[in-house]
């Protein structure tokens, strides 16, 4: 396993959702950038990760009009983001999407 593969697992067990309510992926399934959108999609989707807050819901939002794909994501204190993927790898969205999370949890 390389280090950038080891580096995104380990991203991925850190992901917590208490602090998201809403998680909206938009993207083109046949522009050329949405592989780092729809990895991220699939990397959230098991139980283990979307049982860290049931409440958080998920939609996906499939377009056939050549957007950029974008993931808009609902924080619990009433902030949002909006990662624009296109030049994104996945490792950065996980990275980043954590970050904001921590930042934005009820927890501190």
């Amino acid at each position: 396993m390389g280090g950038l593969a080891r580096a995104l697992g380990l991203q991925l067990k850190r992901v917590d959702l208490m602090a998201c309510t809403q998680i909206t992926y938009s993207f083109d399934p046949f522009a050329a950038n949405v592989k780092s959108v729809r990895q991220f999609l699939f990397a959230l989707s098991p139980t283990k990760t979307r049982s860290t807050n049931y409440n958080c819901s998920y939609k996906i939002d499939v377009k056939s009009d050549r957007s950029s794909p974008k993931i808009h994501v609902k924080f619990v204190d009433g902030h949002e983001a909006i990662f624009k993927t296109e030049n994104l790898s996945t490792y950065d969205i996980v990275r980043n999407f954590n970050q904001l999370c921590e930042q934005h949890s009820r927890k501190k």
